[in-house]
């Protein structure tokens, strides 16, 4: 059973306000939903039970969804929103299916990342002056698209480091929060 206080699933509302307060970080789970089991849920259940200060913002209904219309048009605005607003952003891949959105989403991010660190460069030199989103990108071995998926992202950033499960996924990002909460609670490293 998921915790409600950490995680929400579209369209519903999430709390921003309430997510501040705690001091969470929020994460997107993006990536294939049509044509694909349900990874998400997996994922969640697995991220949260580390305990880790996360708020899993969750695109898939579970009602589904039709492809067009007005309600298909307020889910591309809500997650297009919440990719905007979202701390973290956690990418995967499965093989079922090339995932075109989520290719979309990527790329849209990687670009967006890549003009802001430019200008950021302009203004404040070499030190980025602003906070970055985090990205967390995995792919099934045997997703289609995944030459091209290691390519991109390694034009983008080679430091990027690609998962093959989601398993692996789930585990980078859990020693990834641990490390972060250690720096944030503990910043001398005693």
């Amino acid at each position: 059973m998921l915790d409600h206080n950490k995680y929400v699933e579209a369209p519903n509302p999430v709390p921003y306000q309430m997510i501040k307060d705690k001091g969470l970080t929020t994460m997107f789970m993006a990536g294939g939903i049509s044509g694909t089991e349900d990874w998400q849920k997996y994922a969640a259940e697995r991220i949260l039970k580390t305990g880790h200060e996360l708020f899993l913002i969750n695109p898939r209904r579970d009602s589904g969804l039709e492809k067009t219309g007005p309600e298909a048009k307020v889910q591309i605005k809500w997650e297009y929103d919440q990719l905007g607003e979202t701390d973290t952003i956690l990418f995967w891949f499965p093989h079922q299916t090339v995932c075109p959105i989520a290719l979309f989403e990527l790329g849209s991010f990687l670009k967006k990342e890549q003009v802001k660190n430019y200008l950021m460069k302009l203004t404040c030199g070499e030190e980025y002056c602003s906070k970055r989103q985090v990205i967390y990108i995995g792919c099934d071995e045997n997703y289609s698209r995944k030459f091209d998926l290691e390519t991109q992202v390694a034009l983008y950033d080679p430091s990027i480091e690609i998962q093959y499960t989601l398993d692996g996924l789930c585990d980078q990002i859990t020693k990834s929060q641990s490390e972060y909460l250690k720096a944030k609670y503990n910043p001398e490293g005693k």
